[in-house]
């Protein structure tokens, strides 16, 4: 398994002009996972206009992933639960080498802001993908991971 770790930046506000994910991938299995072909998903609720923007920062001190290696997508999503009509995708470079390492080889900590265009105001409380309370990477299964299209981790709402 391949599970996604994920505390909520403590500056967030709940109608903010951006949605903020610090997430790390961990390897727990017994053997190498090469990052490309990996896929996150974080779902949201877009109020209007939808996010199109992003940038990334990532913690050069562990990190195996530097923003070069990384692209964000946007989606529209129909949920059956309705907690969520949208989702930001965040793919690594097929041309990466990069490799989790087996038996708890980490991504380490990316840190990404999305906003809408002209960063109008986005309300993170119902964000499926959102939890205000989680300030410390934890486990949450609430950002899916994809290998090669397959679900792996996580729970889509």
């Amino acid at each position: 398994a391949l599970p996604i770790y994920s505390p909520n930046d403590p500056d967030t506000p709940e109608a903010s002009k951006s949605i903020r994910a610090d997430l790390a991938i961990v390897n727990d299995s017994p053997r190498d996972v090469p990052l490309a072909g990996i896929t996150l998903r974080y779902y949201y609720t877009s109020e209007a206009a939808p996010c199109s923007e992003w940038s990334c920062l990532s913690d050069e001190r562990d990190a195996v992933v530097s923003c070069d290696d990384v692209s964000v997508g946007f989606a529209s999503y129909s949920s059956p639960s309705g907690l969520a009509n949208a989702y930001f995708e965040v793919t690594f470079s097929t041309d990466s080498a990069e490799v989790l390492g087996a038996n708890g080889g980490s991504s380490g900590r990316l840190k990404l802001s999305v906003q809408k265009p002209k960063f109008a105001v986005q309300d993170v409380t119902n964000d499926y993908s959102y939890d205000g309370r989680m300030l410390s990477l934890s486990d949450w299964p609430k950002v899916t991971l994809q290998r090669d299209g397959q679900l792996l981790y996580g729970t889509p709402p």
